[in-house]
């Protein structure tokens, strides 16, 4: 596709999907980019785009079959770079993905989806999407089949004193954001150093309260580079697993509420608020959130004991009603749209979810896991959420 192809093509989309013109000129100005090659923007997608395609996008489109490439897989709407925890440049990302592109336009004709569309998510930081842009824009026809999502994983939680007795940590992911948002960067660089601040007080509290000063904080950020770098909710599962490496299962299984209970009501914060985010991303003007991977969320830690007994005196279970509490306030504030099609289940979800993607009974529907996935699925499709979906990439595979 030469220049003028791409021009002509930009020119229609922007007829088909006029509110995303804006969100091109925006990142355009940021780029430095002239009024006459904001075209360079052709492979980035909007949000009004994407929107509509996910309201066309089925399951299939969202998985990888084959060990080489497969022609029916459209969307990877979850990745990393190694500006958060992945091991790929945004560059050599955008490289991968855009062959992988080329291969799909080689195989099949053009239909009313991209042959590929991936996004970037680092977890909380807008650096990889920037630099992949960066690149995009040095030689636009050569990503010419792709279609790139600007985005980022957003580490949260959730508070509520009457059902947990610590907050509820999950994830957001916002797609089709503007990365050079000053609002947006400011909360994510202020979670950073605040992260970095705690933890040396949360390992010195650890280690008075075990009666120990093995615990080291630069042994755990040499083996933690999200840690080092203050991003991603991992903060308290990186501290478990490395008390468990250092002094054994017994001990770190002893201290684990105590590991997972820190909060800023003790001077210590660790994950962004809520409103901090929808804030952020309503002021920029672009881009919408979802929440990432909702059927791995972990509520174990944070329910309180009195919320698990009046449940269970109802006959209901705690985890599966605090998740419907969580996904109803989120959906009050804003949020558009839940990762069902995420392909990196473990355990019981990935026969769960296989068989819900596939449109397939499931063998046991009594079971814990299939209960507590239906209960989310049920609510998305009962409140209209759009279905994204995407592997978790971290490496250089799609999958």
């Amino acid at each position: 596709m030469a220049h003028d192809d791409i021009k002509k093509t930009f020119q229609t989309r922007l007829k088909m999907y006029p509110k995303d013109a804006k969100y091109y000129r925006a990142l355009a100005k940021e780029l430095g980019l002239k009024e006459s090659d904001t075209y360079k923007l052709f492979s980035v997608m909007g949000a009004e785009e994407l929107k509509h395609l996910l309201t066309i996008a089925t399951p299939r489109d969202f998985k990888h079959f084959s060990d080489y490439h497969d022609d029916a897989f459209r969307f990877n709407l979850h990745t990393h770079t190694n500006a958060s925890d992945g091991r790929i440049s945004p560059e050599d990302w955008l490289d991968y993905m855009s062959a992988y592109a080329d291969l799909t336009a080689q195989h099949i004709p053009a239909d009313n989806k991209p042959f590929l569309t991936a996004a970037i998510t680092d977890h909380d930081t807008t650096k990889g999407a920037v630099a992949a842009l960066k690149a995009l824009i040095r030689n636009p026809e050569k990503y010419k089949n792709l279609r790139i999502v600007l985005g980022c994983e957003f580490s949260t939680h959730y508070k509520d004193k009457t059902r947990l007795k610590a907050p509820l940590p999950f994830e957001m992911i916002g797609y089709s954001i503007n990365p050079f948002d000053k609002g947006i960067n400011k909360i994510l660089s202020a979670l950073s150093q605040e992260r970095i601040k705690a933890l040396p007080k949360i390992i010195a509290r650890i280690n008075r309260k075990i009666g120990t000063d093995s615990l080291c904080e630069k042994e755990l950020l040499f083996a933690t580079p999200l840690l080092r770098k203050g991003l991603s909710i991992y903060l308290p599962y990186g501290i478990y697993k490395y008390i468990n490496y250092k002094l054994g299962e017994e001990v770190a299984n002893r201290i684990r509420e105590y590991i997972f209970t820190f909060d800023d009501t003790q001077g210590i914060k660790i994950n962004q608020e809520p409103d901090n985010i929808f804030t952020a991303l309503n002021r920029s003007g672009f881009g919408f959130l979802g929440i990432a991977h909702p059927a791995r969320t972990l509520t174990g830690d944070s329910l309180a004991q009195d919320y698990i007994a009046a449940c269970e005196a109802e006959g209901k279970d705690a985890g599966r009603e605090i998740m419907l509490v969580l996904l109803s306030a989120l959906k009050d504030k804003g949020l558009c749209a839940a990762e069902v099609n995420y392909q990196f289940q473990i355990g019981d979800l990935k026969e769960v979810y296989n068989a819900y993607q596939n449109g397939s009974p499931y063998p046991d529907p009594g079971n814990s896991t299939y209960l507590w996935a239906k209960s989310i699925n049920d609510f998305i499709e009962q409140n209209g959420l759009l279905k994204t979906g995407g592997y978790d990439t971290h490496h250089y595979t799609l999958n």
